[in-house]
């Protein structure tokens, strides 16, 4: 059967664009409510205790240059959260109030975003899942790596963006 071709860049330019500093705050925030309905899925009950979401943020002397890393001890991209992440307008997390687009909020946004997540494989095993999320009409995970990780690892998430686009 044939199917319809995304075209991620279109798709990206056709977002909404900041009208303030807390509108353009937007893909930091999605990073975050990530994290949170990580740690939710993961801890349930006990999120609030268990689950730890750390967001730093930074700007460079100049004050041109933005750049932020979110890390959790959620789930990780496992391999539900991977086909999540590989499908624009996913309905993923709608019936816990998310959208399906905060990562292209991120290439709306930012030049660069990096991310490495350890989760816990459909047979049990720990995997460490690292890429680059890039702006481009195809191929738009960049020098993926998949490794195993002792048993012992904490599945977590983290992610770096960074350069602003202008």
């Amino acid at each position: 059967m044939t199917s319809l071709k995304s075209n991620l860049i279109k798709r990206v330019e056709r977002l909404p664009k900041p009208t303030n500093v807390a509108i353009a705050l937007q893909p930091l925030f999605e990073a975050i409510s990530n994290s949170i309905h990580s740690t939710q899925a993961k801890f349930g009950d006990h999120a609030s205790r268990r689950g730890k979401v750390t967001v730093t943020v930074g700007i460079d002397r100049s004050k041109r240059d933005f750049w932020a890393t979110v890390e959790d001890n959620g789930l990780g991209v496992n391999s539900a959260n991977w086909e999540a992440f590989l499908t624009t307008d996913t309905d993923n997390k709608i019936a816990i109030g998310g959208k399906g687009v905060g990562r292209l909020l991120w290439l709306d946004c930012f030049e660069y975003t990096q991310i490495s997540s350890i989760y816990e494989t459909t047979a049990g095993r720990k995997e460490r899942r690292m890429f680059s999320f890039i702006s481009a009409v195809d191929e738009q995970i960049q020098h993926l790596e998949t490794e195993s990780v002792p048993s012992s690892a904490e599945t977590d998430f983290f992610c770096s963006i960074s350069r602003v686009k202008r």
